[in-house]
């Protein structure tokens, strides 16, 4: 059986389709997951929920912080991050689109990343991509 889903076209402003993309990443998953196991589905949409259910402060402002500061530059060029978790001190990140290939992603943008949620959440905490 073969699942679609449909988007009505409308007009956007540019701006509202970098608060579009997000929003519709997470149903798009779930959806393609229906078809597969329990554990493909959470695994599909598993980062994103989890970090917003979480009852961890930290995770809450780093989502905050992604939101303001990182993830529209990123959405910019074509990509896009997720959090898949935090354990302890140790926040999981995936990249996807074009930051999932780009060679600064591992380096500079993630040393950056890495440094402002030091600063401003935990400064112990290390990030890592998956």
């Amino acid at each position: 059986m073969q699942r679609r889903i449909r988007l009505r076209e409308e007009r956007l402003e540019e701006g509202d389709w970098d608060e579009l993309l997000p929003a519709l990443a997470i149903p798009i998953r779930a959806a393609d997951a229906v078809a597969g196991s329990a554990a493909a589905a959470a695994a599909a949409v598993g980062g994103s929920i989890a970090a917003v259910t979480s009852d961890d402060p930290r995770l809450l402002k780093i989502n905050e912080i992604l939101d303001e500061r990182v993830r529209p530059a990123l959405m910019g060029d074509g990509g896009y991050l997720e959090v898949l978790g935090l354990d302890d001190h140790t926040l999981s990140i995936r990249y996807q689109g074009a930051c999932g290939s780009c060679p600064s992603s591992l380096t500079g943008t993630l040393m950056a990343i890495e440094g402002m949620l030091k600063q401003e959440v935990d400064p112990d905490l290390e990030v890592i991509a998956v």
